[in-house]
């Protein structure tokens, strides 16, 4: 996933890539019934792209600043 910023600074536009980060996730799903299972995450499903969006806005101090 790249992410980009375009603003405006001083009458020009500008645009920066801020990060490109891989997606994809395996995770372990286990309950107290059942036996534990690889559960695979979709790395292109929007559950996936805004939690990982979540990261480098916080990680780059601007998650306030998105509109």
């Amino acid at each position: 996933m790249a992410t980009v910023v375009h603003y405006e600074y001083q009458g020009n536009a500008v645009s920066h890539v801020l990060s490109v980060d891989e997606v994809a996730e395996v995770r372990t799903m286990c309950s107290m019934f059942e036996h534990c299972q690889l559960m695979h995450m979709q790395s292109h499903t929007g559950v996936a792209l805004a939690t990982k969006l979540k990261t480098i806005l916080d990680a780059f101090g601007i998650k306030n600043k998105v509109c």
